[in-house]
């Protein structure tokens, strides 16, 4: 049912914040190594094919997939910013496999996707231009990612959440001064949580705007 692919959901995710701090007990917490091939790829296929195995047995839509596929993706890029300040290519890579996997049991548009990746990757290379830095080239290649899973659509609104929410994060920690104006803060938590806000709602968001237009 319905409710058990949930229920794994969250115990698969927590599983992979546990598999994480694991390997980094084993690999030193002083060591310049990093999380990166050895744990990314294993946890996104064990991920996949539990929850292709969840599809197969409650004919739930592939959609559920790619929602998993995001959350995970979630939680292991915001991990390694949050503490490194870095996501490795590893990551990307293995949440672009799996993501991919989920969009051809879904039902794959290759040019929505491509669009979907220039744009969600595209807007943010610009910003790191004009800003000469101002944006991360792992938050370049994560929304990258996020961008082909979304497509063009969502992939324009999940951006537009994630500065949304971003500023105001932002806002009020400055204003509670936990951060200070020139702190840098990690980006990826918001793309993450605009990429899950725009997969989950963005139809949704967009269907509700329109009406307002229109009404």
């Amino acid at each position: 049912m319905y409710s058990l692919a949930v229920i794994s959901s969250v115990a698969l995710t927590a599983l992979s914040v546990w598999f994480v701090k694991l390997l980094e007990r084993k690999v030193g917490v002083g060591s310049e190594k990093r999380i990166g091939l050895c744990f990314s790829v294993p946890v996104f296929i064990l991920f996949s094919a539990a929850n292709m195995y969840i599809i197969y047995i409650n004919a739930v839509k592939g959609s559920y997939l790619l929602l998993n596929i995001l959350l995970l993706t979630a939680v292991v890029s915001s991990y390694q910013d949050l503490k490194y300040r870095e996501i490795e290519d590893e990551i990307h890579l293995a949440a672009l496999g799996a993501g991919l996997i989920g969009l051809i049991i879904k039902g794959f548009y290759p040019l929505d996707s491509f669009l979907g990746m220039l744009s969600g990757g595209g807007i943010l290379l610009l910003i790191a231009i004009l800003t000469r830095g101002g944006m991360g080239g792992a938050d370049i290649k994560l929304n990258a990612v996020y961008g082909a899973i979304l497509g063009l659509k969502l992939s324009l609104l999940s951006l537009l959440i994630a500065f949304m929410v971003g500023a105001l994060a932002s806002l009020l920690l400055v204003l509670f001064r936990i951060k200070g104006r020139k702190d840098l803060i990690p980006f990826s938590p918001f793309l993450s949580i605009g990429a899950l806000t725009s997969f989950a709602f963005g139809r949704s968001i967009i269907n509700l705007y329109l009406g307002f237009l229109n009404g």
